[in-house]
Parts: structure tokens; C-alpha cells; sequence
């Protein structure tokens, strides 16, 4: 009885069952190979073990076994980063079976063979369908062409906790990075996308728009189901793309980045944008400057180091991004510091992996200048060009206001504005108050104009047309103006008793005497003298009459017959 009791116990001390740990199953496959294990691949630290981070050109063919089998039984690693820094290597498609591999006289650069390829791609495959802790997938300067990335791309759809894809130095080209957009599409839960170094051109400017209007058309219609379980919507919980890195690649321009923008304007969940060397121009600057005004969810929009597009603009975005930041906003995503350093550190906080992330150590290779305690901080390069970015200005408190200065300036703005809005509604009462006195003067007048042309009697009056041409005829039968008379002369000059001129004048030459000196001086003083008008208020004549004129001339010449 003791030895069946005891048999199972004896087997499982015998033959231990290794657990689901890559470094555990890696360290267990090299002691059965007889093989010691690399050391790009061994971690740095014995308790680092949720990194694997190492760089694949010195791997020889008989130490891609065990890291391979390895990965495709591991369901502990958090991060996994394979890198390849051969750029000029020239990739042998024939080579697509182990004994080819091995025959091949490569030293180095085994990664760059179509078997050692398909078999680490096929490794990842199954690591993301089994595992329930990756969040980060980076596969940086592997020659993936469109064969062997679409069955990785497939096994996405099938991933629940992925948060961040890097392709950062694969030349993917514009078809490949339709392929990732085209599966992106059914994996909300990928939030970080890195194309750096892609080769790409302005025609992946529209698959990335293409791919973030999609997922903006799935987080609207979210929205709306969770508003009809009376629930509020929160965008930052929403699952989809909230950063998208194109940096070094220097044919996408401007018009690869309007793609880009034409869709954040009405975005509410894209949160940084990362353009360094994208050949990025002026032409751009004022809509860029647009963008970053309007769409307030912008956290990061990297321009620098686009040498067309002038510094002068990139201080505004960073400008306009800071003051965003002056109320202790807490910025969810962290700033690259080169074109090609976005690394997990810089991409997530030390609470985005939980506990586990608190252990986490770099390896040799891994390309972290800081550690995990304090991932949240940016450490720069000295080599790279400085240049102004947020973390950098807040470096310095005396830029920003303290939090009661702020509050009470808030207040100030707030009093102003309420006394501004209280004077506007008593103009506009004002305003209203006129337009209602001008209205009934108008309706007074047009009352007073009808009353006037129509007459008490009940007879309408004529014409205004009518009545103006009758005022303009002369009335001669109220004048007393006779028409010539005898002589040439008219009868409507100045009377003097009842008597004319012309009557005066026929008595003195009736008479047959010579006028005397008195007399005349009578008769040119009497026409000489101004009559007074009949009427006070016309002017008096400023000549004489025919009549007046004549008799002058024969005064006159009485006077010389009489010298």
C-alpha cells in the first residue's frame, strides 16, 4: 500500500513538469540540448523574468531551438522586443528548410533566412493566441514582407490584451501597412501603433486615416449603447488607437499628413501624433497649428526634426500643448526622445502593467535609459539636437502659475465676464425699447399722411400730378397786367395818383411849353426812386420797364436840345 501511495510522488520528483515560464522552458530546452544558453537572450537580472528583449543577428542556427519552443509554450512574458541591426543584408528566400539553414555558410544574420523568419513568426503566432499578460510586441529591422506578416497579423484577431505593435525598421512599404491597417480594424484593444522607419509614402497617409475613422465610427457607436443604459461615456476608457508613430520616414510629406488630418479634427480619442523626419514642410504649419487648437485631446504632436519645417512652429504646438498641462493634467502617453527611441518605457507609466511591472529589469540589449521606477520620466540623448518639448518646459516651475494664482485669476475672468453679460442685456432691453417708440412714430405718421389727402367732405382730391400742372398755369384773370398798348408802351408801370407816366408825359407836351428845370429833375427822380412792392415779401424789381427805359432816353435828349 505505502509503494503505490508513494509511486506518482516518486514520478513527479523524477521527471518535474516545467512551467509556463519562457526563461524557466528556455533554461530546461538548453540543458537537454547540451547547449549553454545566450547571452543576448539571457536576462540581465534573475528576476527579470515578463522581458524578453535581445537582438537576433548573433544567434547561430542551433540556438534558434530552444528560444523558439520556448515561445511558443510561454504565457508570462509581458514584453517582447526582437531586434536586428543588420540593415544591408540581403535576405535568402530559398533558404526555407533546417538543413538549408544549417548548410548556408552564415555565421551571423540567420534571422534574415526565410526558415529561421517563418519559424519565429509562427512562434509569436502562438504565444498571442495562448496568453492572457503581453501588451507589448515589437519586431524592430525585421525584413517582414507581406508572406510571413499576415499570418501574425491573423493571429491578432485572436489577442485580447495587446495594447501596443511596433514595426519600427521593417520595410513594410505602403502595402504592408494597408495589410496592418486592414487588421487593425477588428483589434480595438491596440492602442499604440509604431510604422517608424516603414518606408512609407503619402498613400499610407490614407490607410492611417482610413483606419482611424473606422475605429471613430465603432467608439461613437459605443458611446451610444452605453447612453441608452443611462450611462456615462467615458472616451478614456474607450478601447482603439490613441497613438500613432510614423517618425524617419521622409517620403510621407504633407500630403501624407493631411490624410492624417483631415480625420482629427473631429477625433476625440487620438492622443499623439509622432512625425520626426516625415518631410514635413511649411505649407502645413498653419492647419497643424488648427488641429492642435481645436481637437483638445491632443496630448503629443512631435514635429521636430523636419528640417523644411521651421522651428518657429514647432515652439507654437508645444506652446499650445503646455497650457494645456497648467492644471496638473496627467498626461497618459510620454514623449520619444529620438525619432527611433519609442520603447515601452516611454510608452506606458509603471501602474499601466500592474504589480508585476514593478519587477521588471533591463536587459542588455533593451534599449531603456531609465529604470522602471521611474519610467514616467524622459531621459535624452545627448547626441540628438535639443530641442523644446513639453517634459522639458516643465521642468522649470517658474513657467507655470501656482494653483491659487490660477483659481483666483479664474474667479477675476469669471466676474468680468458675468458684468459684461449683464450690461449686453440691458443694451439689447434698451435696443428693443427704441425700436418699439421708432416702430409707433412710423405707424403715427402713415395715420397723419392718409388723414390729409382724404378730405372731410368725403371727395377725393386729385392727382398729385394733376394738381402740380395747374399750379404751374398763370392765372390771368386775377392779373391786372394789360397786354401793349399804343405807342409800345405798356400800361403796367408806376402809377402816381391814379395817373400813369404815359398820361403825365401827353399832358406836358399838349401843352406846348418847355419843361422846366424842376420838372425834370421831378421826372428822373421819380424814376429814379424805388417803389415799394405791393407784396412785403417780394424783392423789388432790379430794372426798369420798356416803358420807364424810353421815357428816360427822351428826358435825356430834351436835356441836351435845351444846353
Amino acid at each position: 500500500m505505502d509503494k503505490t501511495k508513494s509511486s506518482p510522488l516518486v514520478k513527479a520528483n523524477q521527471h518535474p513538469k516545467p512551467v509556463s515560464v519562457f526563461y524557466v522552458w528556455y533554461t530546461e530546452l538548453c540543458r537537454r540540448l547540451n547547449i549553454n544558453p545566450a547571452p543576448a537572450v539571457k536576462p540581465a537580472k534573475p528576476k527579470c523574468q515578463t522581458v524578453l528583449d535581445f537582438v537576433a543577428d548573433r544567434l547561430k542556427i542551433e540556438e534558434w531551438t530552444p528560444v523558439l519552443n520556448a515561445l511558443r509554450q510561454d504565457t508570462s512574458l509581458h514584453v517582447v522586443a526582437v531586434r536586428s541591426r543588420i540593415g544591408n543584408c540581403q535576405f535568402l528566400h530559398d533558404v526555407d528548410t533546417e538543413e538549408k539553414a544549417r548548410s548556408a555558410k552564415r555565421k551571423y544574420g540567420t534571422i534574415w533566412t526565410a526558415y529561421v523568419l517563418k519559424q519565429l513568426l509562427r512562434s509569436i503566432s502562438i504565444s498571442l493566441r495562448s496568453t492572457q499578460v503581453l501588451t507589448y510586441l515589437e519586431l524592430d529591422g525585421l525584413p517582414l514582407f507581406l508572406q510571413y506578416l499576415e499570418p501574425l497579423l491573423q493571429a491578432l484577431k485572436r489577442n485580447q490584451t495587446l495594447k501596443t505593435l511596433s514595426f519600427s525598421n521593417c520595410s513594410i512599404q505602403d502595402a504592408g501597412c494597408q495589410l496592418v491597417c486592414s487588421y487593425l480594424r477588428f483589434t480595438p484593444n491596440i492602442e499604440v501603433l509604431n510604422l517608424s522607419g516603414c518606408h512609407l509614402s503619402p498613400v499610407s497617409g490614407e490607410h492611417l486615416a482610413k483606419l482611424i475613422k473606422y475605429q471613430q465610427i465603432n467608439r461613437y457607436c459605443e458611446s451610444w449603447h452605453s447612453s441608452l443604459r443611462y450611462e456615462n461615456p467615458d472616451a478614456g476608457k474607450m478601447r482603439g488607437i490613441k497613438r500613432i508613430s510614423i517618425n524617419c520616414n521622409p517620403y510621407f510629406g504633407d500630403a501624407g499628413l493631411n490624410f492624417v488630418l483631415d480625420e482629427l479634427e473631429d477625433d476625440l480619442w487620438i492622443k499623439a501624433l509622432d512625425m520626426q523626419k516625415c518631410g514635413l514642410t511649411e505649407n502645413v504649419a498653419a492647419r497643424v497649428l488648427d488641429i492642435v487648437q481645436y481637437n483638445k485631446t491632443l496630448e503629443i504632436v512631435d514635429l521636430r526634426q523636419n528640417e523644411l519645417l521651421g522651428m518657429a512652429t514647432v515652439e507654437k504646438v508645444l506652446q499650445l500643448l503646455k497650457q494645456r498641462q497648467q492644471f496638473g493634467m496627467q498626461t497618459e502617453f510620454q514623449w520619444c526622445a529620438t525619432a527611433v527611441s519609442l520603447t515601452w518605457s516611454s510608452v506606458y507609466s509603471a501602474t499601466s502593467f500592474g504589480t508585476s511591472a514593478r519587477n521588471v529589469h533591463k536587459t542588455k540589449s533593451a534599449p531603456m535609459r531609465s529604470s522602471p521606477s521611474k519610467v514616467s520620466t524622459v531621459t535624452w540623448d545627448p547626441s540628438v539636437r535639443k530641442t523644446k518639448t513639453v517634459a522639458a518646459i516643465q521642468k522649470n516651475p517658474s513657467n507655470f502659475l501656482s494653483l491659487n494664482d490660477t483659481k483666483k485669476q479664474v474667479l477675476a475672468l469669471n466676474e468680468k465676464l458675468q458684468k459684461e453679460i449683464q450690461k449686453r442685456k440691458e443694451m439689447e432691453k434698451r435696443n428693443e425699447e427704441l425700436q418699439n417708440q421708432l416702430n409707433q412714430m412710423k405707424t403715427n405718421n402713415v395715420v397723419k399722411v392718409v388723414k390729409t389727402r382724404v378730405p372731410l367732405n368725403g371727395v377725393h382730391q386729385k392727382p398729385l400730378a394733376v394738381r402740380r400742372k395747374e399750379a404751374k398755369k398763370p392765372d390771368h384773370a386775377q392779373t391786372n397786367q394789360p397786354k401793349v398798348v399804343k405807342n409800345g408802351y405798356h400800361l403796367n408801370g408806376v402809377k402816381n395818383n391814379g395817373k400813369t407816366v404815359y398820361d403825365m408825359l401827353e399832358k406836358l407836351l399838349s401843352a406846348g411849353h418847355p419843361l422846366e428845370e424842376d420838372v425834370e429833375d421831378q421826372m428822373l427822380s421819380y424814376f429814379a426812386a424805388d417803389q415799394k412792392p405791393s407784396k412785403p415779401k417780394a424783392s423789388p424789381p432790379d430794372s426798369l420797364s420798356n416803358s420807364h427805359v424810353s421815357l428816360y432816353k427822351y428826358m435825356e435828349e430834351l436835356k441836351t436840345q435845351k444846353t
